[in-house]
């Protein structure tokens, strides 16, 4: 009698085993865990291109005569814009916040060059789908953006010098902060900055 209990319970612990066995939790193939990688890697190169379209908008509207930033505006959106590009990103409920300051006629423009840029973009989307792109085309576009960027900013970061060697309050040309404004981020930064100090003064 002692042996048929002894006999059911060995065979009641391999059956649990092979139970045990059957629901194990299979692994995550590595194709998912990349296909969910490059999702992020997306949202996250997204919002940073609406920053700098943002931004980039904001530089081009205060070249407008009618339209330039004033000492108020500049006080609010300078800690919004330092904060954006530390994180690196815009988000949607940030970019509302920065398009708030504005006025009408400053939103209009700002709209305008945003809904251009993405236009553009999309165009070049239509003639080569992007889901196609290998890993290699994608990091290329991303380094062509990258440096885009910092010669747009560079150009721009010429220009504002040259326009303020005429102006009664030019800036020291050895700020290095100057110096290191290589991109449209820094360079929106610097031109806010700009502006409370002439209005200190």
């Amino acid at each position: 009698m002692f042996t048929c209990f002894t006999r059911l319970g060995i065979w009641i612990c391999i059956a649990a085993a092979l139970l045990a066995g059957c629901v194990r939790k299979e692994p995550v193939k590595p194709s998912q865990q990349s296909a969910s990688t490059m999702k992020q890697e997306d949202v996250q190169s997204d919002k940073e291109r609406e920053m700098v379209i943002l931004f980039q908008g904001l530089v081009q509207m205060d070249k407008q005569d009618h339209l330039a930033i004033n000492r108020k505006q500049a006080e609010e959106l300078l800690p919004a814009v330092r904060r954006n590009s530390i994180v690196g990103e815009l988000s949607m409920a940030e970019q509302q916040i920065i398009v708030g300051i504005l006025t009408v006629e400053q939103r209009r423009f700002v709209t305008d060059y945003q809904n251009s840029v993405h236009d553009h973009i999309q165009a070049m989307k239509d003639r080569k789908d992007m889901d196609e792109l290998n890993k290699e085309e994608r990091e290329r576009m991303v380094r062509e953006f990258q440096l885009r960027r910092q010669e747009q900013g560079h150009q721009e970061h010429n220009a504002q010098e040259s326009s303020n060697a005429d102006s009664d309050a030019p800036l020291p040309p050895s700020d290095p902060a100057r110096k290191s404004s290589n991109n449209v981020e820094q360079r929106l930064i610097r031109l806010l900055e700009n502006k409370l100090e002439v209005e200190k003064k």
